[in-house]
C-alpha cells in the first residue's frame, strides 16, 4: 500500500490554465467561491494512481482544485498553502481515470479571504465586515477601527 505524494508539476498536463474572472465578493468583504463557469480556465492534470494506493496528496497554488473520477467531482480545495489530500479508498469502484483541475487565482485575490461562506458551513456562526473602518496597515485596526469592529461582531453574534 503506498501513498501518492507529489507537486502538480510533475502530473501530466492535459490543458493549461486560461484566465480566470476577478475574485467575487460578498456581503462581509471576504471572496466568495468562483461561479461554476471560472472552472473553463482551470489547468486540468492527469493524476496516476495504481490499486492499493491509499493515499493522494498533492501540492498546488491557485485559488481552488477540484479532483474529479470519472469525470465526477469528489473532492474539492481552496488552496491553504497545503496539499490536497484524499484518501483513495472512497474512490467510486471501478475507477479508471483522476483529474485534477486547478483554478489560477482571479484578479483581486490578495484582498481576499473566504469568510463570506463560513456561516453556510458552520452552525451558529455569523460574521462581520470591516468595510469602511479606519485601520493602520491590511491587517490591523487602530483604537476606533476596533471598537467598532467590535460592535459589529458583537451585533451579529446576539442573534445567534
Amino acid at each position: 500500500m503506498d501513498e501518492v505524494s507529489c507537486d502538480v508539476s510533475a502530473l501530466r498536463l492535459v490543458k493549461p490554465a486560461g484566465t480566470p474572472p476577478p475574485v467575487r465578493s460578498g456581503p462581509a468583504g471576504g471572496a466568495m467561491p468562483p461561479e461554476d463557469s471560472a472552472w473553463d480556465a482551470a489547468a486540468e492534470y492527469e493524476v496516476p494512481f495504481k490499486a492499493g494506493d491509499t493515499m493522494l496528496e498533492i501540492a498546488y497554488e491557485g485559488d481552488m482544485a477540484r479532483l474529479y473520477a470519472d469525470g465526477r467531482l469528489v473532492q474539492d480545495d481552496f488552496w491553504k498553502g497545503r496539499p490536497l489530500r484524499y484518501a483513495l479508498r472512497r474512490l467510486p469502484k471501478g475507477t479508471k481515470r483522476l483529474v485534477l483541475k486547478v483554478l489560477p487565482r482571479g484578479a483581486g485575490w490578495e484582498d481576499k479571504v473566504y469568510v463570506d461562506i463560513i456561516p453556510s458551513l458552520l452552525l451558529k456562526s455569523d460574521v462581520a465586515s470591516s468595510e469602511g473602518l479606519s485601520n493602520q496597515d491590511r491587517h490591523h485596526f487602530d483604537r476606533e477601527g476596533q471598537r467598532i469592529l467590535g460592535g459589529r461582531y458583537y451585533d451579529a453574534f446576539k442573534s445567534l
